[in-house]
């Protein structure tokens, strides 16, 4: 890893103590106001800068999407960054508490996360509403994987299927229908686990 500048050092302590507080990230506008940054860019700069020095990773359109690499996070734990729908696609802004210790899937450090399922659309593959998906963020996957996707900006978990006109992500429920899409898509990546607390 590379050196880091004071400043560099004061965000990572930052955020490794909030999430040593608080079981989450801090979002950049909670960076900004304890440093009492001019602006949101200041911030962005920073974790940039930390990001291109192997310290943290950052998830876009995710507000607390800030993943910190191995040697600066808790061993054996994954960030859970928010919530997914398993319904029709819906930004969820307000993330969720905690990291998700399952040292399993470590085997890509910095590159796996939880997110909580929302919704009933993957019901019948076994994800329910409640659930932590394990997601390994990578844009290599084959038809009929499971997949976390942005569509127009909306997060989603369903079986992906590229068609002759596009990608399909189809539900594993009745209830709710494929979605269809040529652009304004990105693969966030594959989900790979399930967890489910036993009440």
């Amino acid at each position: 890893m590379q050196e880091l500048t004071e400043r560099q050092k004061e965000i990572l302590t930052f955020i490794q103590g909030f999430i040593s507080e608080h079981h989450y990230a801090p979002t950049l506008a909670e960076i900004m106001t304890h440093f009492s940054f001019a602006s949101p860019q200041a911030v962005k700069g920073h974790l940039q800068a930390l990001e291109r020095k192997d310290y943290l990773k950052r998830v876009e359109k995710i507000s607390r999407g800030i993943i910190l690499k191995e040697k600066t996070q808790q061993p054996f734990s994954l960030p859970i960054l928010g919530r997914v729908p398993a319904g029709q696609p819906l930004l969820e802004e307000e993330n969720i508490e905690g990291h998700l210790s399952l040292e399993e899937y470590l085997s890509t450090p910095g590159k796996t996360f939880a997110l909580k399922v929302k919704g009933e659309s993957m019901k019948e593959a076994g994800i329910l509403d409640g659930d932590y998906v394990i997601v390994h963020q990578t844009t290599s996957v084959n038809n009929g994987d499971i997949v976390v996707a942005l569509v127009n900006d909306d997060c989603t978990v369903k079986f992906f299927f590229r068609t002759r006109t596009g990608v399909e992500l189809r539900p594993a429920h009745p209830a709710y229908q494929p979605i269809r899409v040529k652009e304004n898509f990105r693969l966030i990546g594959k989900v790979v686990g399930v967890f489910r607390k036993i009440r």
